[in-house]
């Protein structure tokens, strides 16, 4: 059967592109073959599936010039060409054809996710697992970003005549609490009024605006209440400060097993370094919290700017929460990563976190 491969004429050119329309076909062409085969693509085989209109000595010919530019590279000298990391990020910055998931698939994972406990960890590890079932590469994921997480509710509760029990419940479902010994008689003083005012001065700022509160007196108050007040809000802005500072670089990851099914890597010690990065995981934490300020990203190979991640692609969207942008799912694989789906599919996932995410937090 033969294909006939898109003309890039209609995607936006950007400045000082060398490629010309035929050698942009033969490298989608290249890209898509090796994905399929994860063999080297000869210009005979270019020839027998798709519809270049010149003979197999053409094509020959332009894939030499393109391996002198750099898109193709030839693993062995007796073999076809493969796509280099140059050609790789071509390909995804001018001729990926994204290939969306249908309607009914789409629907039945948000299903799916929107099953999952209310707990944000198992949401994570959710979305994780059922983006390494769409894409069959290692996926992951951040957890929502403490400093731009929103405080959604502060109640406060008596454990007995001077000692209140402080609950800080913020929009992602993360849940804090602390004890505060009041100094005076609970019984004497207005807790509910206290609690409005406390939840008035927070609710709704980010943690990283709540921990820059400074609390005033209410002349509403009595002597009593307002050191009550003070003493509130004090333990309650101690408790956002620690948990902001507490950004571990956590990241979730599932799906590790999928690295093993590629034929890339079957040499022990690529895979030796893959994994390492995978257990720290501090790279891959930089590498996701990155994307916060870019919406998708795309990073092929020695752009990582860590060696074991050379014969990688990572895939990176960032999610939101309540209009938020607070942190960060992705997949890796390969470099020979099929690009065309993996991305719709990041993309979607991301999506679908924070719109489930979101809806916790109401």
């Amino acid at each position: 059967m033969r294909y006939t491969v898109s003309s890039p004429t209609e995607v936006p050119r950007a400045p000082g592109i060398e490629l010309e329309e035929r050698k942009q076909r033969i490298l989608q062409a290249v890209v898509r073959d090796y994905v399929e085969t994860a063999e080297p693509v000869g210009s005979g085989a270019l020839v027998d599936r798709y519809d270049f209109g010149v003979r197999s000595a053409t094509l020959r010919n332009e894939m030499a010039e393109m391996a002198e530019m750099g898109y193709l590279q030839q693993p062995h000298t007796s073999a076809g060409r493969v796509p280099s990391e140059k050609g790789y990020r071509f390909y995804v910055d001018w001729l990926l054809t994204p290939c969306p998931l249908d309607a009914m698939h789409r629907r039945r994972l948000r299903a799916q996710l929107e099953k999952a406990t209310a707990e944000v960890e198992r949401v994570l590890h959710q979305t994780c697992r059922m983006l390494s079932a769409l894409t069959h590469y290692v996926s992951m994921a951040t957890p929502p970003q403490v400093e731009q997480d929103i405080v959604r509710q502060v109640h406060l509760a008596t454990l007995d005549r001077d000692r209140l029990l402080v609950v800080v419940a913020l929009a992602t479902g993360r849940v804090e609490h602390a004890v505060v010994q009041a100094g005076v008689d609970l019984m004497t003083v207005d807790l509910s009024g206290i609690e409005r005012l406390v939840v008035s001065a927070l609710q709704g700022r980010t943690v990283a605006q709540a921990v820059s509160v400074t609390p005033a007196g209410h002349d509403l108050l009595s002597a009593e209440g307002d050191t009550v007040y003070r003493a509130v809000c004090g333990t309650v802005l101690d408790l956002l400060t620690r948990i902001r500072a507490e950004e571990s670089g956590e990241v979730v990851v599932e799906g590790t097993a999928e690295v093993l099914r590629q034929p890339e890597f079957e040499n022990a010690n690529v895979v030796r370094g893959l994994m390492g990065v995978l257990e720290e995981r501090r790279q891959l934490f930089s590498l996701l919290r990155e994307v916060y300020n870019e919406g998708a990203r795309v990073i092929i190979g020695s752009e990582s700017g860590d060696p074991r991640m050379q014969p990688c692609s990572l895939i990176a969207a960032r999610y939101t929460v309540l209009g938020r942008y607070v942190g960060s799912v992705g997949v890796l694989g390969p470099t020979r990563m099929d690009y065309d789906r993996a991305l719709p599919a990041v993309q979607f996932m991301a999506q679908s976190l924070g719109e489930v995410l979101t809806k916790l937090s109401l």
